[in-house]
Parts: C-alpha cells; sequence; structure tokens
C-alpha cells in the first residue's frame, strides 16, 4: 500500500463530506420532523448558504411544539446530541464555525436542551463504577447519556446557564465534570472489552458511532478526547479486519429480518465518508456526525482498509461482553422511557471468530449453551452467523429464524464453532420466540444440489452447505418473513424440515480450487459422523474437526480443544492485537503502525509479576535509591526516574524466577528524554536480556545460562527500531519456544525460538543487568506472564504468497514460454517453484529462469506425457518475468508458487511415476509443502485430492494436472489423480520450512490408543491421534517413533537419538531438558546384571554427565530414561 494512496484517501475525506452535505442541503432528508430542520441547519451552515432558512427551523422546532412532543414520549434523546452538534460547530462560542447559527437560533437550542435535561438529568447517572448499565438498550443509552454529557459542556461554558441548578441540585460544571469522568471510564471498556454489544447492527451501529463522534471532536477534556478517539480508531480497525468492498462480514447482532440481514451491514453509511468504500452519500440522520466531523482514522486503519487483497486470508477472534450482570451494583436513578440492563463486565460465553479472505468473509458467534435469560437481551438479539462474498454487493448465505411479527425479536436463538472457512450452526432449545430455522441463499448464488449438500458459486468462491437431519424446501422471500421490509425479492431460502437439525457451512477460494467440480470432490470426500446428539464434521481443506453436540451437553470444539470463552486477548488477529481489560492495543498494516495506550496492565491468571511504580515496586537495591525517584507524570498516574548513579550495583530486584517458568511476555512502558542512554530494562541471571538504548530494543535468550555456549542453538537474539520521540512508548518482548517476538511503537519482529529455557540461577533485575548497563530513563507500568499463543504468533511454516498461471495452446506451440510481471516474495527464505506439463516428442525443459536467475531441476519424468518440477531458491527480483525454455515448440501447461519461509536447498522427498494417476510420498511433519504434477494424453479436466490447485486443463494435445497443500500429511501419503492412466507421467516433491517449532515433552501423558506415545505429543507432531504408528521410524535412526516419544527426541531428525557420546573421566550422553535418567552397569554382557549406579540425572541442553570411577576392570555402561 503506497503512503501516498493512504494520504490522498484522507485528504478527500472532506469532500466526501462536503458533496453529501450540498445534496443534504439541497434536498434535505427525512423531508419532515426535527430531523429534516437538524440535517438541514448542520449542512447549510458548513456550508455558509441558506443560515437564516436553518436559523427557522432550528427556532420551529422550539416553538411549535416539535421539540415537546420527544420529550413527552421520552425520545429526546434521538435529537439532543444533534442538536448539541450543532451548537459546538456553528455557535458563537464554537472553535471550528463561530457565529453561523444566529443567536435567536442558538438560543432556541439551548431552551430545548436545558427544558429537556434539567429535570430528567441526575449526577447519579454519571457513576463510573456503573458504566456497564444500559439504560433501554446500548445505542439508546448512548445517545441519553452523550447528550447529558454535551449539554453539561454547554451550560457550564455559558453566561446565561453555568449558574443554573439542575433538577437534582448539581450545577452544570459539576455535571460536567461527573459525565467527563464517567465517560473516561466507558470509553476505556468499550475500547478493551470489545467495543459494542449489538455487534455490527446494521440498525443501530450508525447510532452509538454517530454519539462516540460527538465525544472525539468536542470534549475539552484532553484525556477524554483523546481515549474517544483511540476507540473509534479501533472500532474502525475491527471494521476493516471484515470488510469486503464496504459491506462487513462476521457475525452480527440485533440484525433484523430483511433488509437489515439480506441488503445491509453495519456501519456502512458511516465507512464512506472515511474511506471512500461502502453506502455513499447517506444524508439518513445516523450518519450525520461521520458528515460534519474532523476524527479521522490513523494511517494504519485506512491501509488496512484499502488493501484488502494484500491483507490476505487470516482468522481473527475477539471477545465481547453480552451475558448479564448476576451480581449488579445498584441501578442509577431511574430514568423515564427504559429500564436498565446490566451487562458482566468479566464477559465470557461469547467468543467471535472471523475468517477473513480477498474473496469472502464468514463468521458466527460462538456462544455457550445457556438460558436466555443469562444473556443481556441487546447481546443475544436476532444474531446473524454466515458468509458474505466479494464480487456482489448483496451475496451471502446466512441462518435465520422466521420473523415473529408485530415487531418481536428472537433470542438466544443459534450457536455454533467455527475454524477458518468450516462452521457449523444449529438452532438452540433454550431460545425466547424462535420458531423454525432457514439459511438464506442470494439469487446471485448459483445451486445446485448434489449428495445432500447445497452447492453455490459466487463470484470469487463456492459454497457448501448441509443440512444434516431432516432435509429442506425452498421457500421464496416473502415480505411476512421481514422486519424491515424490501421492496424486491433478491432470495430464496432453505426452510429446514428439523428446525433442530447442524448445519454444515464451508466455503472455499475459486482461486484454490480452480473449479466447482474439484471443490465438489473434496466436499463429498469429507467425513460426516451423526449420531443424533454429536457431529462431527472434517474439513481436509482446513485440515480441522469441528465438533458440535446438538444436545448442548458440552461446548464445542476445534480439533478435539473445547472453545475457549475467556481468552487473554480481547483481539487477535494479525493485524489487530489487545489484552482483554488492560494494556495498549496494537493496529499496524505494512509500514503503518498505531498503538493505543487505552489502560494500565491488568492481572490476570498469567501474570507472573506486575508492578505499576505506584503502589508496587520491585525492591530497591541500597546502592540505588538516590538514583530512582517516584515522578507524577507516568504513563498512567506516577512513575519513576532512573538516573545513572557511580557506584550503583543494581537497581531493582524481583523474587526469584519460577523454577519452571521457561516462557516469558514482558511489557512496559519507557520514555527517555533527551540525553537518557537507556540501559536494562529486564534481565533474569544469564539467560534473558533485554535492554534499549536510544535507536531500538535487543531481546536475547540464553537458553542454558552458559555465557561461554554461544551456538544458535542456545542463543537467539532480536532488535526492533524504537520511537526517537521524548514521548512514552510501549515495548512487548515475548519467548514462548517456539517464537521469539519484539513489539514496539515502530515496528514487530519475530523469529522461530530455539526451545524453552530452563531457570538456572533465577535472579530477576529490573532495570539493569546485574552490576551494570544501568537503565536511564523513565519507566511505568512493568507486567512479566507465562506466554500466551496469539492468532498472529502461531508459525505457518510455509505461506504460499502468491500463485500464478499460465496456458499456451497448440497452435502454435512455442519453445519458450513467459509468465510476465510475477511479482514473488523476496528475500531471505523465500522460494519459487514451477511445475510444468508438456506433450510427448523431443522437446525437454532445457532452462527456466526468473530475471536472468537459473532454477534447479527437482525431478522430471519422461513419458507419453511429460512432467517437471524445478525451484529458486531466494528471488532477488520483486517483479520480473518467468521464463520455462524448451528445446523445441510444444504445448504446455506451467505454475508458479512462491513461498515464504522455505527451506533452502532441493527438496527434501521426491517422486515419480508413469502410467499411474498414484503416486506416493512419505513426508516428515516438518514438511510443510508437497507439490505434485500430472499430464496424460487428451483434453478433459483433471482433478486431484491435493488440497488445493496450481493449474488444471488442456494445452492442447496434452492435459495437466498441478496441485499443492501447505499442510502434508506426515508419513507416507498416495495422492490420487482423477483421469485415465494412459499415457501419462507424474512427480511429486516435498519442500521444508526453514524453521519449525522441534518437539517438546508432553506435560500431559496419557495415551488413549494404548500406541505408546502420550496423545498430546501424538497430536502435535503428527497433527492427530492414529496418524503415526508407533513402529515407524521416519528419520532413519533405529529408534521408532514411540521410542523417540520416551527419550523426548525428535523423530524426524536422523541425529536426535539418545546415544553415549563419550566416556573419560565422565559419562557422556545425549539429553532432553526435562527428562531424568539413569546410569547402569556391568562387568559381563552376556552374564552380568546390570546394576543401577545412579539414577534422577537431569536433562540437559544437549548433553547430560555422570563422574566415572577409575578402575582395571572392564566396565560397560547404559543410559536409560526414566
Amino acid at each position: 500500500m503506497e503512503s501516498s494512496t493512504i494520504d490522498d484517501v484522507l485528504e478527500q475525506t472532506l469532500a466526501r463530506q462536503e458533496q453529501a452535505l450540498i445534496l443534504q442541503e439541497a434536498s434535505p432528508y427525512p423531508s419532515t420532523g426535527m430531523w429534516r430542520h437538524e440535517d438541514y441547519a448542520l449542512a447549510a451552515y458548513w456550508l455558509n448558504t441558506n443560515n437564516a432558512i436553518a436559523d427557522a427551523g432550528l427556532i420551529a422546532c422550539q416553538t411549535n411544539g416539535l421539540y415537546q412532543e420527544h420529550v413527552d414520549l421520552n425520545s429526546f434523546h434521538w435529537h439532543a446530541y444533534l442538536l448539541e452538534r450543532i451548537w459546538f460547530l456553528y455557535s458563537a462560542q464554537s472553535d471550528f464555525f463561530p457565529i453561523r447559527m444566529s443567536a435567536a437560533a442558538e438560543d432556541a437550542v439551548l431552551e430545548m436542551l436545558w427544558d429537556w435535561a434539567a429535570p430528567i438529568c441526575r449526577i447519579g447517572f454519571a457513576d463510573p463504577e456503573k458504566v456497564h448499565f444500559s439504560w433501554e438498550s446500548e445505542n439508546h443509552h448512548a445517545q441519553a447519556w452523550v447528550s447529558f454529557w454535551g449539554a453539561a459542556q454547554i451550560f457550564e461554558q455559558h453566561a446565561d446557564y453555568m449558574n443554573r441548578t439542575y433538577a437534582d441540585g448539581s450545577t452544570p460544571a459539576q455535571m460536567a465534570a461527573a459525565f467527563d469522568n464517567y465517560f473516561k471510564a466507558y470509553v476505556r471498556e468499550k475500547t478493551l472489552k470489545g467495543l459494542a454489544i449489538e455487534v455490527a447492527s446494521p440498525t443501530y451501529a450508525k447510532y452509538t458511532l454517530n454519539t462516540w463522534l460527538n465525544l472525539a471532536d468536542f470534549a475539552d477534556d484532553s484525556e477524554l478526547q483523546e481515549a474517544a478517539a483511540a476507540l473509534l480508531d479501533v472500532y474502525w480497525a475491527d471494521w476493516a479486519l471484515e470488510h469486503l468492498d464496504g459491506v462487513r462480514g462476521g457475525s452480527r447482532h440485533r440484525a433484523y429480518s430483511g433488509s437489515s440481514s439480506i441488503l445491509q451491514s453495519g456501519a456502512e453509511s458511516h465507512c464512506w465518508y472515511y474511506f471512500g468504500e461502502g453506502q455513499p452519500l447517506s444524508r439518513h440522520p445516523g450518519s450525520m456526525s461521520a458528515m460534519t466531523t474532523f476524527w479521522r482514522p490513523s494511517r494504519a486503519v485506512v491501509g488496512l482498509v484499502l488493501d484488502r487483497e494484500g491483507r490476505g486470508c487470516y482468522e481473527y477472534t475477539s471477545r465481547r461482553l453480552g451475558l448479564r450482570d448476576s451480581s449488579p451494583l445498584p441501578e442509577p436513578p431511574a430514568l423515564a422511557g427504559g429500564t436498565y440492563n446490566a451487562v458482566d463486565p468479566a464477559g465470557g460465553s461469547l467468543l467471535r471468530t472471523t475468517w477473513s479472505t480477498p474473496d469472502f468473509v464468514m463468521g458466527v458467534s460462538q456462544v455457550a449453551a445457556r438460558p436466555a435469560d443469562d444473556w443481556w437481551a441487546a447481546s443475544s438479539q436476532n444474531h446473524w452467523n454466515g458468509v458474505v462474498f466479494g464480487g456482489h454487493s448483496t451475496a451471502r448465505i446466512f441462518t435465520q429464524r422466521p420473523y415473529p411479527g408485530n415487531l418481536t425479536s428472537v433470542y438466544n436463538a443459534e450457536w455454533g464453532v467455527q475454524h477458518k472457512g468450516a462452521m457449523i450452526l444449529q438452532r438452540f432449545t433454550q431460545h425466547k420466540n424462535a420458531t423454525g430455522q432457514m439459511v438464506w441463499f442470494d439469487l446471485s448464488l448459483s445451486r445446485e444440489e448434489v449428495g445432500g449438500w447445497i452447492f453455490s458459486e459466487a463470484p470469487r468462491a463456492y459454497a457448501a452447505v448441509r443440512i444434516v437431519d431432516g432435509g429442506w424446501t425452498w421457500q421464496p422471500d416473502s415480505t411476512n418473513l421481514q422486519r424491515t421490509v424490501t421492496s424486491t425479492n433478491i432470495g430464496e431460502w432453505a426452510v429446514l424440515n428439523d428446525e433442530y437439525s447442524p448445519i454444515i457451512l464451508e466455503v472455499g477460494r475459486k482461486q484454490v480450487y480452480g473449479s466447482m467440480a474439484a471443490f465438489q470432490s473434496e466436499i463429498l470426500a469429507n467425513s460426516i459422523r451423526w449420531n443424533g446428539t454429536q457431529l462431527d464434521y472434517t474439513s481436509s481443506g482446513y485440515d480441522t474437526t469441528l465438533t458440535l453436540f446438538a444436545d448442548e451437553s458440552a461446548t464445542p470444539r476445534v480439533d478435539g480443544v473445547p472453545l475457549n470463552f475467556e481468552p487473554i486477548k480481547c483481539y487477535d488477529a494479525p493485524y489487530l492485537q489487545g489484552d482483554f481489560e488492560g494494556g495498549p492495543l496494537v493496529i499496524n498494516y505494512g509500514g503503518e503502525r498505531t498503538v493505543h495506550g487505552v489502560a494500565p496492565f491488568f492481572d490476570d491468571a498469567n501474570t507472573i509479576a506486575h508492578w505499576d511504580f505506584e503502589t508496587a515496586f520491585p525492591a530497591i537495591h541500597s546502592d540505588s535509591v538516590d538514583s530512582i525517584q517516584q515522578i507524577a507524570d507516568g504513563k498512567f498516574g506516577k512513575a519513576v526516574r532512573c538516573n545513572f548513579e557511580a557506584g550503583d550495583q543494581y537497581m531493582m530486584t524481583a523474587d526469584a524466577w519460577p523454577i519452571s517458568q521457561g516462557t516469558f511476555r514482558y511489557q512496559g512502558w519507557i520514555r527517555l528524554k533527551s540525553g537518557d542512554t537507556g540501559g536494562y530494562l529486564f534481565h533474569v541471571y544469564d539467560q534473558v536480556y533485554l535492554s534499549v538504548d536510544a535507536a531500538e530494543v535487543s531481546f536475547k535468550i540464553n537458553r542454558s545460562g552458559d555465557a561461554a555456549d554461544m551456538s544458535a542453538t542456545n542463543v537467539i537474539e532480536l532488535a526492533a527500531s524504537i520511537s526517537t520521540g521524548n514521548e512514552w512508548q510501549y515495548i512487548e518482548a515475548v519467548y514462548d519456544g517456539g517464537r521469539i517476538k519484539l513489539v514496539t511503537e515502530e515496528e514487530t519482529v519475530s523469529a522461530p525460538g530455539i526451545g524453552v529455557f530452563v531457570p538456572n540461577v533465577r535472579t530477576v533485575y529490573i532495570g539493569s543487568r546485574k552490576n551494570r548497563n544501568n537503565f536511564v530513563g523513565d519507566m511505568d507500568e512493568v507486567k512479566i506472564s507465562s506466554s500466551i499463543t496469539e492468532t498472529s504468533f502461531i508459525p505457518e511454516p510455509v505461506v504460499v504468497s502468491a500463485t500464478a498461471q499460465h496456458l499456451q495452446k497448440s497452435d502454435p506451440d512455442l519453445a519458450s514460454n513467459a509468465l510476465s510481471g510475477f511479482s514473488p516474495a523476496t528475500g531471505p527464505d523465500t522460494k519459487l517453484v514451477v511445475a510444468a506439463s508438456w506433450e510427448s516428442g523431443v522437446a525437454v525443459i532445457t532452462n527456466i529462469t526468473y530475471g536472468g536467475l537459473a532454477f534447479t531441476e527437482a525431478v522430471t519424468r519422461f513419458e507419453g506425457r511429460n512432467a517437471s518440477i524445478w525451484y529458486l531458491d531466494e528471488p532477488a527480483l520483486s517483479n520480473a518475468n518467468v521464463i520455462v525454455q524448451f528445446s523445441a515448440p510444444t504445448d504446455s501447461r506451467i505454475g508458479v508458487l512462491s513461498l515464504q519461509n522455505a527451506a533452502a536447498g532441493a527438496p527434501e522427498k521426491t517422486a515419480s511415476t508413469e502410467f499411474l494417476t498414484t503416486i506416493g510420498l512419505t513426508t516428515a511433519v516438518k514438511n510443510s509443502l508437497a507439490v505434485g504434477v500430472y499430464t496424460e494424453n487428451g483434453s478433459a479436466a483433471l482433478s486431484s485430492d491435493f488440497a488445493n490447485t496450481l493449474y488444471s486443463g488442456d494445452s492442447g494435445s496434452s492435459v495437466g494436472n498441478a496441485g499443492f497443500q501447505i499442510e502434508t500429511v506426515s508419513g507416507a501419503k498416495t495422492y490420487t489423480w482423477d483421469a485415465p492412466a494412459y499415457s501419462c507421467a507424474a512427480v511429486a516433491a516435498s519442500f521444508s520450512p526453514a524453521s519449525y517449532i522441534p518437539p517438546i515433552v508432553a506435560d500431559d501423558e496419557s495415551d488413549s490408543d494404548a500406541d505408546g506415545m502420550a496423545d498430546a505429543w501424538e497430536i502435535q507432531l503428527f497433527g492427530s491421534m492414529g496418524a503415526a504408528d508407533g513402529t515407524a521410524d521416519f528419520d532413519g535412526d533405529g529408534f521408532s517413533v514411540a521410542q523417540e516419544f520416551v527419550a523426548g527426541t525428535d523423530p524426524f531428525d536422523a541425529d536426535s537419538y539418545l546415544r553415549i557420546t563419550g566416556v573419560t573421566d565422565e559419562l557422556r550422553w545425549k539429553s532432553v531438558q526435562g527428562k531424568r535418567y539413569r546410569v547402569l552397569t556391568t562387568t559381563n554382557l552376556s552374564e552380568g546384571a546390570w546394576m543401577v549406579e545412579a539414577s534422577g540425572i537431569p536433562g540437559g541442553f544437549s548433553e547430560s554427565s555422570h563422574p566415572v570411577s577409575k578402575s582395571n576392570d572392564v566396565v560397560y555402561f547404559k543410559v536409560e530414561v526414566e
């Protein structure tokens, strides 16, 4: 994403706003009522045209009883915040466009606001401890409470009102201060805990956003203004992760039947003003704040919105609030027109999962099986779970219950489970008002029913729906099924004959499958196990098994693991990271990055230590007392200033590092002023080194604590740049054994780990490294916790980042084929792989080049037809032509893959066959990419059981098919082509990643299938239980997989096995940390009994040893794992 593109979009916001304002002034919407006058005034005053007409409209609202009608109906909050926006923007006291409204219009607005607020607003409404109470609904509450806030801000500054009192005796200044504090807490909680409870509501999101913009635009309190701006930025980052062409995908709450579900999406009218995406030129009152705001999204968010293709495919999980508080605080004072609802601030039982791709976005609100009354109604109301497709504005598939009529909604009607592009949904029995279950298919989708599945084709994706039990009947859409009525019929419903039948939905990208036939073939082969109460669905395309318990007896599972409704992360996506309840939120895309320091860190179950430097400190050494002073201007309250002082031994120490803690996550805030040198932030004696200077932060792990051992298997280092400003900035360092990561205000960098470290001396230092390198600067909020797994932190061994294909027919045959303008990934650990099919004859591939760089041949098979695989390591050019040169003209089909994190050199395994439609390939778990090519005589299309298709089809007198899959099956795997075995050739190769997570000792050693391997270890290495025979020896080192499990060694590394390495003054053997060993001796191998000489010897990092006593006798040694 070019920086100039982001600049253009931001600069064009004002033009888009004024384009809509011109339309609004020329033809006000709506045409009657208070909204008509408010919307007209906002437009006319902004454009500075027809101000007198705008004045007259506002005065008429006050004098003709329009506003009084709304006050009497307890609905004035729908208007008050818009009147306040008018006053803030255009009154004589405005900081923006002063004196555009007349004094008479000002008086009319002020009198309406005072008449409404003075008798009913109570300072008790503004209790910051009660921000999780909502009056009526979330958007009603936001409109009313922001209106109370705005009115108080206006009154406290206005000479005619500042000395008045509300009915409860409060002055405007007291009320304004109270609501400032209330909204600082409100905004913080919304930002940290999943944003709106009315998630992506097509009807109500715009009203809530309108009010948040008032806070961001008009708050005098700088802390509140900054916090409100951050809330909006996070909201749009969350939106950006789920949108396609301005249409938000993912699950929705409060999505009414009819147009709200089949045509609209959340915030689609606001997004156009910021990004040029979505519904253009909306003049609805719910869009007027967006039309007149000065708030702008961060550059990182704009980049996320604009570069949908560049974001690739990713899973996004987020925690949302929704459970009713079972033990709430006393309610705020009563307010006519509604009742209070208290949501549980701890959350739980609700986790949204979204699978986002450039071609479709699908998502579900995964909930626990709970009674409807456990939920705040707005949270469980009218859930929308399903998929939206790119390429057509209304193309979507989703589930819904028939509209009950009489403006009634359904609650707690559905649950489900999802991983990537596979999902199971089912009607709940513990619902309110739900009858029946339906699946919507937009008419833009072609449909075909095959083998009990409903297959659909979208512009860029294929979808499959399976109603597991009872079948379905088709029913056209009609207005009696709609609460928000549409003018035309654009879809059909598959109505379930058994309303409680589970529904399977799987969606795939066209570029992965190549044809509907290939997609159908894969789906029809997937395993479905259903016994009437438990459904297990295995998606081979996404390599996952989903489990739903239709009797609601247990939590849904992904790959055998129950859903975790309370993860540490509230937002977990590659481009948005933030913890639930505390800490910063990081939004990043490309070179753009925003860190919102929303709140101090929050202690959770993973916390090891937490110092806020206000009430909690590490121990300060006596030599350092004079060099550490508490300061008032910390990131959050008080902090400490660390100054260098000659003679300091060390700054601060903590309790000893936990003996079993070999992973961790460090979080902290620092500030380096002019002249500050930085220094060590965190150090665990000779093993963990985290330091900072004026330009970068450095992070090093020494696994063994042996300072002399600087080998790559013992020491790993990482560095990241930091901000050079004098402001507070965030530093995060994570090490979990499999990955090392640094997060700063400037960048996130990570690398594969080298295994967990075993704490040695275990002394912890904060602000120094033992007796040197003391930190000089300001420090606030240090938290150390056990490491956690993040969506963006899970290593993907090999990523296919780009594909291209080329078809050359035989008329004429060509000797040179060019795939032009190819743009692969470049840099370390990248690789290009070319697959080629061509006809018989004398033609052979003589060379393949990319920008002049030569490929290496991996494997070729010549028969009646020919197949070949070639590779090139680390292509240096980002855009060039791939040239395939044959020795003679021939027809061919050629494809190229761009790989990241691919090990250099030849593939680890290759295979070739002739006259067969199958090929066998034996791979290790760490081999993460398998490629196969098949070439046959004929012109029919082919398909294979490779997960992805690179190319498929004829090239004249030959037909070729190339497939690949990123996650290969370890062990022996046979790949099959659906084709005749005549005059054919096939080749295959498996490529390894540059790094992978080595096996670790399993904590849970239960072995339910009695194959000699712990279930957890087996699943970790082989993907599932039963995938590998315990007697197999994949690496050929003479030890079976089961034996390597016992030893803790790597079954895919021929050099990793238990063996004695030497005997001198001591016996030495290869060992594994976490294992314990015993040494046995005998003097007679044929007859003597083995005697235990020592036991309980701990495994070292690479070797362990035991002293050997001098003796003239011959002694034999044996080492066993205990």
